[in-house]
C-alpha cells in the first residue's frame, strides 16, 4: 500500500490474489499500464553486484514495554529489515518502529539517531494480516539502519523465534580477512567491516537511515579500508560515474557563489546534492580514480574521468589565496563534534589540493599529457612552499595537531631532514596533550595508527587501541556500540536525559583507520610504481606487541597472504606471494645471518635476493611463492 526507502513499507496481505504470478490468472481487472515520460535519456546497465540478502540476524533479547508492545534486540547494528512470523486475526495490523539505540530501562526506543528530524518520517513497517494463518512476512522495497525494533498489534507475547533480522546490502564479495592474538583488535577490525557492509546499497552511504548519501569526503575516506576488504572494483567505478552526474548542478557553493560548470557536487548519489563539492570533499574525483588504478591496475577510470579530474584540479587552484585553499569541511567529526575540530581547515584542504597535485602530475603522465604534468608538479611544489610557511612551526617541528602532522607526513609535505621530528611531535601530542589517545576527525585518524608504526612508534600506536575511557574503541564498546558512530561521544545512545542532537551511530567514514589491519600490521601496500599489486610491499608492525597475526588480501593477480606469530625472540613468517609477480618484504631480525626459509639459510634460497638491513629489518626482493621465514629478533 506504500513504501519508501526512508519511511518504511505498507502491505495488506487481505489484497493478495492467488495465483497471481502463474499463468492463466485472469487479470482483466487489472488497472492498464500507462505511458509515461522517462526519468533520463540515457538507460545504463548496472555494473555493480545486486543488492541482496547477505545474513541472517537472530535476536539475542526480547523485551516487554507499556501499551502491550514488545522490543527486539538482534545484538547487532545492522541494515536490512526484519522478518516477521505472527498468528493474529484477519485486519490484525502489525505496527515495527526501527532504532538504534534503546532507553536505558529497556522500555522505549530512542529513534533520535536514525534522523526523523532530517527526513520527516520514523522508520516504520506495518503488515495487515490476513488472519487464521500463521504468516511469515518481510518487505521488499525499503530498508532500515536499526538494531532494535519494537512491535505493537500482537495479541499475544511473542517467541524470538518469530524475529529475525536480514543484512541487506550489495553483494560484493569479502575478499579481506584479518585475525590476531588480540581480541580487541579483532573486534575493532569486526566493527569496522560491519560498519562498512551496512552503507553498501548502490553506493558508499553516509549512514543507512538519515540520508543514505554518497558523500565524496567519506567516500574517498574509507575507500582504501573497503578495497583492503571487498572486491570493490565495480563498485568505486561506477562511483565515480556517479560523481559526473551532479556536474555544475549544486546550485551554490557553501560561501555564496552561484555554481561552476562542470564541478561535482558534495554528494554524488541522495536524496539532496548539498551545494558544490568543498575542496577536501571533491577531491575524491581525483583520489578514486587513482586508487582503482594502484589497486586494481585499472587506467581506464583515468582515461575516462581525466577532463574532470582536471577541471576540479584547476578549479580548486583558481580557489586558492598564494597557494593556500581556504574552504572546506575540515577534519570532520573529532569526539566531541566539529566545535572541538583542532586543525584548520585551511590546512586539511591545502594538504588534500597537494595530493591531488601529485596525483594529478603521475596521471598526466601516463597520458602523455606531459604539459599538464609540468605545470601540476610546479603547481604541487608551489603549494608544498606555501604550506610549509604558512601552517610549520619550525621550533617546535609541528604543525600544530594530530590531523595536521599526520596530513603533512601521509602527503610527504615536510621535507625530508624534518619528518622525523614531525612524527615526534604527532607523539607529542598524543601522548601529553591528549593522555595517550587518538584525537582527530576523519582525516586524521585516516593514516596516524599507520604513521606511528612507519616511523617505529608501534608499542604507541597499539597503546591507542586499547585506551579504556574516552575517546577510545573500548569505551565505545563499553557504551553498547556495534558498528562505528558518527563521532565519538561521552554519553551513552539512548539517554533519554541528553538533549543534544544524537549523530548516527552507523557511519563507515569513521572506518578510514581499519586500512591499518592490513597496511600496517599486515603490512601490505601497493606500489604506485607497479600497479594492480604486480609489485608490491610487505612490511609487518606490531610483532612485539602481539602473539601472533593473520592478514590476507585478495588481488587481481591472486591471494596475497601474511601470518606472523612469535616465539620467544624468533619470528615465524608465513607469506604467499601470487604467480608473477614479486614483493619487497621487511623481514624483522638484526642481520641476514639470522635468517631461514624452510629450514635453510635464507641467502641460498632461490628466488629471493637481499637488499640492505635497516631499522631492524633485512629489506629483500622476493618472487612469487609460498615461503616460510624465521628470523631472530632480539
Amino acid at each position: 500500500m506504500f513504501d519508501n526507502v526512508y519511511a518504511g513499507e505498507t502491505y495488506d496481505a487481505n489484497l493478495e490474489r492467488i495465483g497471481w504470478d502463474l499463468p492463466g490468472y485472469d487479470d482483466s481487472d487489472w488497472q492498464s499500464a500507462m505511458e509515461a515520460d522517462p526519468v533520463t535519456q540515457t538507460l545504463q546497465a548496472q555494473v555493480i553486484p545486486p543488492i541482496k540478502k547477505i545474513r541472517t540476524v537472530h535476536p539475542v533479547a526480547l523485551y516487554p514495554t507499556d501499551g502491550n508492545k514488545w522490543i527486539v534486540d538482534l545484538g547487532q547494528n545492522i541494515a536490512g529489515w526484519l522478518r516477521i512470523k505472527v498468528h493474529e486475526e484477519q485486519g490484525a495490523q502489525i505496527t515495527m518502529r526501527f532504532a538504534e539505540a534503546i532507553t536505558p530501562n529497556k522500555k522505549a526506543l530512542s529513534t533520535r539517531s536514525t534522523g526523523a528530524f532530517a527526513t520527516g518520517v520514523e522508520q516504520t513497517c506495518i503488515y495487515v494480516c490476513c488472519g487464521d494463518v500463521t504468516e511469515i512476512w518481510e518487505p521488499r522495497f525499503t530498508y532500515h539502519g536499526f538494531r532494535y525494533v519494537e512491535i505493537a498489534g500482537l495479541t499475544h507475547k511473542p517467541e524470538m523465534t518469530d524475529f529475525e533480522g536480514e543484512l541487506v546490502r550489495n553483494s560484493v564479495a569479502k575478499e579481506g580477512n584479518f585475525r590476531s592474538s588480540d581480541p580487541l583488535l579483532n573486534r575493532i577490525y569486526q566493527t569496522a567491516m560491519w560498519t562498512i557492509e551496512d552503507n553498501l546499497h548502490g553506493v558508499s552511504e553516509d549512514c543507512p537511515h538519515r540520508e543514505k548519501c554518497g558523500w565524496l569526503g567519506d567516500a574517498h575516506v574509507v575507500a582504501e579500508t573497503s578495497i583492503f576488504n571487498f572486491d570493490m572494483a565495480q563498485f568505486w567505478t561506477k562511483f565515480v560515474g556517479d560523481i559526473e552526474t551532479t556536474l555544475g548542478r549544486g546550485g551554490r557553493t557553501y560561501t555564496g557563489r552561484s555554481a561552476t560548470e562542470g564541478i561535482p557536487c558534495n554528494i554524488a548519489v541522495g536524496k539532496r546534492l548539498c551545494e558544490e563539492a568543498r575542496p577536501d570533499w571533491g577531491v575524491a574525483a581525483v583520489m578514486l580514480p587513482w586508487f582503482l588504478y594502484i589497486y586494481y591496475g585499472d587506467s581506464k577510470p583515468l582515461q575516462e574521468h581525466y577532463p574532470l579530474m582536471k577541471r576540479w584540479t584547476e578549479y580548486v587552484m583558481s580557489l586558492a589565496k598564494d597557494h593556500i585553499v581556504e574552504e572546506g569541511y575540515g577534519d570532520w567529526c573529532p569526539p566531541g563534534g566539529n566545535q572541538k575540530m583542532e586543525c584548520p581547515v585551511a590546512l586539511s584542504s591545502t594538504a588534500y589540493q597537494y595530493e591531488a597535485l601529485r596525483i594529478m602530475t603521475q596521471v598526466a603522465k601516463l597520458l602523455n599529457r606531459n604539459e599538464d604534468a609540468l605545470r601540476y608538479s610546479s603547481e604541487a611544489e608551489s603549494t608544498r612552499e606555501a604550506f610549509n610557511r604558512r601552517f610549520l612551526d619550525n621550533e617546535t617541528k609541528s604543525y600544530g595537531s594530530q590531523t595536521a602532522n599526520a596530513l603533512a607526513l601521509r602527503f610527504d609535505m615536510p621535507t625530508e631532514e624534518i619528518k622525523e621530528d614531525v612524527a615526534r611531535a604527532l607523539v607529542r601530542d598524543i601522548e601529553e596533550t591528549h593522555s595517550g589517545h587518538m584525537f582527530a576527525g576523519i582525516h586524521g585518524a585516516k593514516s596516524i595508527l599507520s604513521l606511528l608504526n612507519a616511523y617505529e612508534y608501534q608499542s604507541l600506536a597499539m597503546n591507542i587501541m586499547h585506551m579504556p575511557d574516552y575517546p577510545g574503541f573500548a569505551d565505545l564498546f563499553a557504551k553498547g556500540h556495534t558498528t562505528m558512530p558518527e563521532e565519538f561521544r561521552d554519553e551513552i545512545p539512548g539517554d533519554p536525559n541528553e538533549t543534544r542532537s544524537l549523530g548516527s551511530l552507523n557511519h563507515p567514514m569513521q572506518c578510514g583507520f581499519a586500512a591499518w589491519f592490513h597496511e600496517s600490521v599486515g603490512g601490505i601496500t601497493p606500489d604506485p610504481e607497479h600497479p594492480g599489486f604486480q609489485r608490491f610491499l610487505v612490511h609487518p608492525h606490531n610483532y612485539k606487541e602481539l602473539d601472533w597475526a593473520e592478514v590476507d588480501y585478495q588481488s587481481i593477480h591472486g591471494k596475497i597472504r601474511v601470518e606472523w606469530r612469535k616465539e620467544g625472540d624468533r619470528f615465524l613468517w608465513r607469506i604467499l606471494i601470487p604467480v608473477n609477480t614479486q614483493a619487497t618484504i621487511w623481514i624483522p631480525g638484526m642481520k641476514i645471518e639470522c635468517l631461514q626459509e624452510n629450514m635453510k639459510p635464507i641467502i641460498e634460497c632461490q628466488g629471493i635476493s637481499h637488499v640492505r638491513e635497516e631499522r631492524g629489518y633485512v629489506v629483500m626482493e622476493m618472487l612469487s611463492g609460498d615461503y616460510s621465514i624465521t628470523s631472530t629478533t632480539a
